[in-house]
């Protein structure tokens, strides 16, 4: 697999920060942390074993090229890796994109690794016109910092006056991203990395963590409707 001829000036000195993680979460979201915790252990991992059972088969299933939406085609980043480079799954993805010959390729994400300058959006679009594609046809979205934020911000500056958005993604991370966008009024079209889904110890734990992931948002979601909570639901819509 290619690698990008662009390169990046900054060294980094270590990975992301999970301290600045769990503070960017605030109260709401650890409210929904709870409540979901507390809704896996009170039916005794049930509720888990559900979303599981969804990203599974979602991530089995999924579509690959062709496919062919409205809207622009979204790449979420990734964390990049140590010499600000896109880490494997996420030239998968990039790749991926390269096979929509037309369209416009929007990549996602800000910076979220430690002493690494570039975004994981700009790295991505360097990997693509490094790669042929044309650099018109690539846009950066530079500000998000997770997945729901990813689909946000598209949401705002790329998706509302274009169409709904193919998005393309690695399999286990498929589910989470359908359900976020339609919480958020898309209806996309969702597009698989790899060709195929490839089970080991690492796929299952990406998709149970996916599953968790899945868990808390629903929980939180409903939980935050329940209250009537303004500021939870202004977290995950």
């Amino acid at each position: 697999m290619a690698e990008p001829s662009g390169t990046v000036t900054e060294t980094p000195k270590s990975g992301p920060s999970r301290l600045g993680r769990l503070r960017s979460m605030g109260g709401d979201g650890l409210v929904m942390l709870i409540a979901s915790s507390t809704g896996i252990i009170a039916t005794a991992g049930i509720s888990l074993l559900f979303c599981f059972y969804h990203v599974f088969s979602v991530a089995r299933r999924a579509a690959v090229p062709p496919v062919a939406g409205a809207g622009p085609v979204l790449v979420p980043g990734v964390c990049l890796q140590p010499d600000g480079r896109p880490d494997p799954d996420f030239i998968l993805r990039l790749t991926r994109a390269t096979r929509f010959e037309k369209a416009e390729i929007v990549v996602l994400g800000g910076a979220t690794r430690t002493g690494v300058a570039i975004s994981e959006a700009a790295a991505g679009r360097q990997w693509l016109i490094a790669n042929g594609v044309a650099a018109g046809r690539v846009q950066c979205e530079e500000t998000s910092r997770n997945t729901l934020e990813n689909l946000r911000a598209a949401r705002r500056r790329f998706v509302r006056t274009k169409g709904d958005p193919v998005i393309v993604s690695n399999r286990y991370h498929l589910a989470r991203l359908g359900l976020l966008a339609r919480g958020l009024g898309m209806e996309p079209l969702l597009c698989a990395a790899e060709e195929r889904l490839t089970m080991s110890p690492g796929m299952v734990r990406r998709l149970l963590l996916e599953a968790f992931f899945i868990h808390w948002y629903v929980v939180g979601k409903t939980l935050a409707r329940l209250l009537r909570h303004e500021s939870m639901l202004s977290r995950v819509s």
